[in-house]
């Protein structure tokens, strides 16, 4: 039976139960003020507490009610101290705290039981209206708010995700800043006008031109450059030089070891050595691409955004450093390594802008630059037979071509012929012993009809299967049609 009294130590006008809870161990907590209410407290609880032990109610069930009655910013707290423990930096939390608290506040979410799906998907496509956003925001700001609401379920705070049901929006073809390659030709003007440029917000013209050496010999993000200090480059390594990033600043979380050229590793040299150890190499301020970058373009009479709509930001320069190496014919998996990409999509279609005048050297090295006029004939020669056949190579081996241009035997898959008992003999060329073993071997015979005994039912005149003789006809089986 529970007990209800007054605590001697304690000034309070509130009264105190004790009862035992479904461990059967005595619990004590504080009541109300009516000595009548906090007994009947206290006997629901001790009541629960019994059918608990009993059998007859479930205890996660009890545990989620607890939950539903509490406040959704108690929930809030409780998942920031949670992301912390994770390690996420604070740049990271706020964000992603910022985002929760703005569609609690806009949709009046006051417990859990008060998120819903609906009310958040029209609430963000007003929002993505409103501000224009793109998918990718779009999907920063969902996926900020759908964290919350796994974590609840995850942590047992409610039964099922309530935001489950929503999926992000499709990135591919809504590109809200797309990005351009900067050329030769516009890349040393920028470097010329940043030298010779004056200081802006705290940094000289010198030093923002060591950043956009760095960022476009190196493929770094601005964020990642931003972190750098003396201490990140390793000059002197043993495989080449190179720059280190930390986790806390890498996309992926991962330790990084960029290589860079020789080239930029020479004219960082002396410029690191008058820095001082420890500390940040750039000042970051607020919109670093509108307080340097393009005032840079301006005096460098070079586009900030061009005729296509296309924009020369910070982040074109890693564009600009992914689509030279694939024009290097840089191996996929090498490229990747170096864009730190697990997606070959990202490598090839995000980051590459091939030009025109990479497709016609691609046609040029492809074609030798033969026109449309003299590739037709060569391909209407290629038909014979009722097929096509691929065009012929100039580096076919000796053996094949001594097969292809042995003439047709009779009585074959060529015009019908009379029947004859003996046919001419046919060697294999020895220049290619791999295909002379394929031939002589068991899984290709290359003898005619005419020395294979008649199947079953069948006459002089019935067409008879005929195994072909030309290894460049892939089917093994061919039928006489006269």
């Amino acid at each position: 039976m529970a007990s209800v009294y007054k605590r001697a130590d304690v000034k309070s006008s509130k009264w105190y139960f004790s009862y035992k809870d479904e461990h059967g161990k005595n619990r004590v907590r504080v009541g109300f003020t009516d000595k009548r209410a906090t007994q009947r407290l206290a006997n629901d609880l001790e009541k629960n507490a019994q059918q608990i032990r009993d059998g007859l109610v479930d205890p996660a069930e009890e545990r989620l009610k607890e939950h539903r009655a509490r406040s959704i910013s108690d929930h809030l707290e409780e998942f920031e101290q949670s992301r912390r423990t994770k390690k996420r930096t604070d740049k990271h939390i706020m964000s992603t705290i910022n985002c929760i608290e703005s569609a609690i506040d806009a949709l009046g979410w006051e417990r859990i039981g008060d998120i819903d799906a609906g009310q958040l998907e029209l609430y963000l496509g007003e929002i993505r209206a409103e501000r224009d956003w793109s998918a990718k925001s779009y999907n920063a700001h969902l996926t900020a708010i759908k964290s919350f609401s796994k974590w609840l379920w995850k942590m047992g705070r409610c039964a099922v995700d309530p935001l489950a049901s929503l999926s992000r929006a499709p990135e591919n073809g809504d590109p809200k800043r797309p990005r351009r390659e900067l050329t030769t030709d516009e890349i040393e003007r920028l470097l010329a006008a940043a030298e010779a440029g004056p200081k802006l917000v705290r940094v000289s013209g010198p030093d923002r031109a060591m950043l956009y050496r760095l960022l476009l010999g190196t493929g770094l993000r601005f964020s990642e450059a931003m972190s750098l200090k003396p201490e990140s480059f390793e000059l002197d390594h043993a495989t080449g030089p190179g720059v280190r990033v930390t986790p806390a600043f890498s996309k992926n979380r991962k330790p990084v070891f960029q290589p860079m050229p020789t080239d930029l590793a020479n004219h960082l040299r002396p410029w690191l050595a008058s820095k001082k150890p420890g500390k940040p190499l750039w000042r970051t301020p607020h919109n670093a691409c509108r307080a340097w970058l393009v005032k840079d373009l301006e005096a460098a009479d070079v586009p900030y955004q061009d005729a296509r709509g296309e924009y020369a930001d910070f982040h074109a320069m890693r564009h600009t450093y992914i689509t030279r190496l694939n024009r290097a014919g840089t191996p996929l998996a090498t490229a990747m390594s170096l864009a730190r990409h697990s997606d070959p999509k990202l490598t090839l279609k995000a980051y590459d802008h091939a030009n025109d005048a990479d497709r016609r050297a691609a046609i040029a090295a492809t074609f030798g630059g033969t026109t449309a006029s003299t590739i037709e004939p060569k391909l209407a020669a290629t038909a014979q037979n009722g097929h096509v056949s691929e065009p012929e190579t100039e580096t076919e081996s000796p053996a094949r071509e001594q097969i292809r241009e042995c003439p047709v035997r009779p009585g074959t898959h060529s015009t019908a012929s009379p029947r004859t008992t003996t046919t001419p003999e046919r060697t294999i060329p020895a220049a290619d012993e791999d295909l002379a073993k394929w031939l002589n071997g068991n899984r290709f015979r290359i003898d005619s009809h005419e020395d294979a005994p008649p199947c079953t039912g069948q006459t002089e005149s019935t067409p008879r299967r005929t195994r072909t003789f030309n290894p460049l006809i892939k089917s093994q089986l061919l039928y006489r049609l006269s």
